[in-house]
Order: structure tokens, then sequence, then C-alpha cells
């Protein structure tokens, strides 16, 4: 609607000024929304025209002080109506403002993960360098069956870069990607996602205004090109059965209705899981799923995703520190270290392969210093 009138008044006027955009309109917007109620589309247009009317009979009647009056219009309906007028209105004639509804949410089940013989994941040969600084240095790895992986290395080793790249979130200067026998090499992130490949972020990114039934309805509907979709009002939307499933095992189940920013900082880390899994996914990139939680809490995850993996055929790829969890989760462990693949292997090939070298050190790098920076080394959180 606000692109809609921008292009309206751009044929009005016929010349738009930078200088137009700035306090003044944003201020202007606040009130005409305040004055004329939020939750409503009517609301705001009426407390438009109610004010720039007002405005240009006072400018004519009383142009010192006109501004000073809208002011004083402006306090005295956050005093007296903070609703706004329209809400007000509708209520003194007993009609309910109406206010959009939580989605509702349907299991929607997908073809399976894995599809043929081909190979699910295959990078070969990737390179990452930031101006001098090597990230990455010919890293090769390939998934051929639904297995659960993990990556791990001391903090910058390249492991979220690596991440990064394999679902298009970061470019790289050499190498080739594949996924499910289709060069996917040089396409964006949301290219990677219609391949069916989900990502979960460090830090949990999800909206702490909206609801957990809407981040994950936003997440569903993420990889479809029909925009016309988030217009509907009573809004149905199918999530996969690996969301469902963490609903129906976490807490979150429960408060569907309770904004995201509510949540724990662990129930935030399993919403962002749901909203990787709840559109078509067919390959799960999770980095440090784990990080903030507790011991015992680190285990349930890890019996939970491997569950998940086991059920759906899921193949996942977990960068990760704890090795606790690792040793929980993991079918199989890929070592980086300096930009490097020194090991890779089950659980115990590499503890071997490894045997009195400083692998993993706790704590998330989170990112890679530039050239010239030095970092400082935790104390392991597990060995």
């Amino acid at each position: 609607l606000a692109g809609l009138a921008g292009a309206l008044y751009v044929h009005r006027t016929g010349f738009v000024s930078p200088g137009i955009f700035g306090l003044t309109l944003a201020t202007n917007i606040v009130l005409w929304t305040l004055i004329g109620g939020r939750g409503t589309v009517v609301g705001p247009v009426i407390g438009t025209l109610v004010i720039n009317f007002t405005s240009a009979a006072l400018a004519d009647v009383w142009l010192q002080y006109w501004v000073l009056a809208t002011g004083v219009v402006f306090v005295a309906a956050a005093e007296l109506v903070p609703e706004g007028l329209v809400p007000r209105l509708l209520r003194l004639v007993g009609r309910p403002v109406r206010r959009p509804a939580d989605p509702m949410l349907s299991v929607r089940v997908d073809p399976p993960a894995v599809d043929g013989d081909r190979a699910l994941l295959v990078a070969d040969g990737i390179d990452k360098a930031f101006g001098s600084f090597v990230v990455l240095d010919g890293i090769s790895i390939s998934i051929e069956r639904a297995e659960l992986r993990c990556l791990i290395g001391p903090n910058g080793a390249g492991k979220s870069t690596l991440l990064d790249i394999l679902c298009g979130q970061q470019g790289h200067q050499r190498g080739v990607i594949s996924v499910f026998g289709e060069d996917v090499t040089g396409r964006r992130g949301w290219q990677f996602a219609r391949c069916g490949v989900s990502r979960k972020f460090q830090a949990p990114h999800v909206i702490d205004s909206l609801s957990v039934a809407e981040n994950l309805a936003i997440a569903a509907w993420g990889p479809r090109s029909a925009a016309w979709f988030l217009g509907r009002t009573d809004l149905s939307v199918g999530i996969g059965e690996g969301a469902a499933k963490i609903l129906e095992r976490t807490t979150l189940g429960d408060r569907c209705d309770v904004t995201a920013g509510a949540l724990s900082h662990g129930e935030k880390q399993w919403l962002e899981i749901a909203m990787a899994l709840a559109a078509p996914c067919r390959l799960l990139l999770l980095d440090e799923p784990t990080a903030g939680l507790t011991a015992a809490e680190s285990l349930d995850a890890a019996a939970l995703l491997r569950d998940l993996h086991a059920e759906l055929a899921l193949p996942i790829v977990i960068v990760e520190h704890d090795m606790s969890f690792i040793r929980a989760a993991a079918d199989r462990v890929t070592v980086l270290a300096r930009g490097e693949l020194i090991a890779d292997g089950t659980v115990a090939d590499v503890e071997v392969a490894t045997a009195g070298r400083t692998v993993d050190r706790g704590g998330g790098g989170g990112g890679t210093p530039p050239a010239g920076c030095a970092r400082a080394t935790a104390p392991p959180r597990s060995t």
C-alpha cells in the first residue's frame, strides 16, 4: 500500500525531490497513523485526510501558529484517543476492530530429501580469501548419502565461511559446488533455498515482533514466488514435517501465539531450526545450534536432531564446538584448521588422527579476522 501510494504521488506531482523524505515526512506519517488508528487500513487514510485538511485550513487563517496547533492535536490524540479515531468509533458502534489472526499451520508432506543415487552435496576446490588473508584453501567435501556431519575446528578455521558459501550467502574465488547433481556455483542465497538448502545462522535470526506461528509462516512462504500470498486475510500455511516435529517435541508447540521476542534463547534457537525446516528442505545447514545451551540441553538437541535425521532421511551439516554434542550426534566429522581440511571420518577415527593436536577451541568466532589482526584463543568448552 505504501509503495502504491508513492507511485501515485509521483504521477500526481510529476517531480520527486530527495529532500522531501526527511524528518518532517517521517513525523507526519506517525501523526497520521496515530490519529487514524493502527491495526486498520482505513484508519491512517482517514487520519491523513483529517490532518492535511486541518493543516491547510489553519495555514490559511493562522499562518504563524499552525505547526504549533498540529503539535497540540498530536499530543491531545496521544492522551485522549491513544488507539486512534477509527478504532474508537468502531467500538462505540459495537463493532470490534479487525486484527490479523495468527496463521493456521498445517503439516505438509514433502518428497524424500534423498533423490536417486546422485551426490547430495559436492564442494570441490573451494578457495576463499579476504585480500591476502586466506580463509579457505582448496577445501573439498562430498556428501554422498543422508548423513549427519559435523564441521569442527578452532576459531578462524573457516567453518562458518564454508557454510556461508554452501548456501550462497558468500561468494568464493575458485571451486565448484553442486547440490543434488545440479551445478549451483555462483548462485544467490534465495536460489539455493529454492534448491532445498536451508540454513540456520549462529545467532538466532527470528523476527521478534511477530509470533512463533507468523515466523514459521513467513519461513514456509519464503521460497515461493507468489507475493499475493502474504495479502490473504486468513493465512493457512503448510509447514514441513521437521518443523512440526520440533513444535511437538519442544515448548514451542504451546507458544505459537507468543511473540518471538518473548522466547528464551534456547527457544529462539529451536524456532530458527523449525523455520529452516518449514520450507521444503532437502539439505539442512546449522551453525552452532547449541550455542548458549546447557550441557543437558545440548544432549537433548543432539537426540532430537538425530531423530529428525533418521525419520526424514535428511542430510544435516552442523558447525559445532561442543564435543559431547558431536559424539552424541555425528555420523561423520570433518576437521578444518587454518583454512585447510586436516581430517575426515567417524568421531573415533578423527580423535585418533588428531591425537595430540589442538583441534577445537570453545566459543563461536562467527567470522574470520582480517589480515594482520590477532585473535585470542579461548579455553576449550569440552574435551
